[in-house]
């Protein structure tokens, strides 16, 4: 039996040193030319994933600018919204200032107008300052209504133009 299995099995003729350099250097050439395939390979697989990444990059500058665009055409179309509600609500002018004389009569409502005629120039600089910072607000308040109600007159006029096309 143990001939049999040395007759069958595949035994290589003795080779001399010659053959055998001979082999080992073609083997190390198959190698060689393996191993520089492999770079090669690896370079294009490289160039090809450097392409894929600026690729995905692109895309996703693509995507973020628009999502931007879309959030600021979202906050135009609020805003538009928002103006046009603002512009529905009729505003009343704003109450005029209050003289001097007024704010004395209603911190002391048992005195009359003698009585702020006689009033020493000292106490009246009180109702006056007072009245100073009514007039202020009513200054902001009828710049604010003016500039509003050019506002709504130049809406609707742009709504009376559409109405005549």
């Amino acid at each position: 039996m143990d001939n049999n299995i040395i007759e069958n099995s595949p035994v290589e003729p003795k080779l001399s040193k010659k053959e055998l350099l001979k082999k080992k250097k073609l083997e190390d050439k198959k190698i060689g030319r393996q191993a520089e395939l492999k770079e090669h390979e690896w370079k294009v697989f490289d160039e090809k994933n450097k392409q894929t990444k600026s690729q995905q990059k692109q895309f996703v500058k693509n995507t973020m600018k628009q999502q931007q665009e879309e959030n600021e055409n979202e906050k135009k179309k609020k805003q538009q919204e928002i103006n046009k509600d603002f512009m529905s609500v009729k505003i009343s002018k704003p109450i005029p200032a209050t003289n001097p004389m007024k704010y004395f009569m209603l911190n002391n409502k048992n005195k009359t107008i003698e009585d702020w005629k006689v009033l020493d120039e000292t106490n009246k600089e009180i109702y006056k300052e007072m009245a100073n910072k009514d007039k202020e607000r009513y200054k902001k308040e009828l710049q604010e209504y003016e500039k509003r109600n050019n506002m709504v007159e130049k809406v609707s006029k742009g709504k009376k133009d559409r109405k005549r096309s």
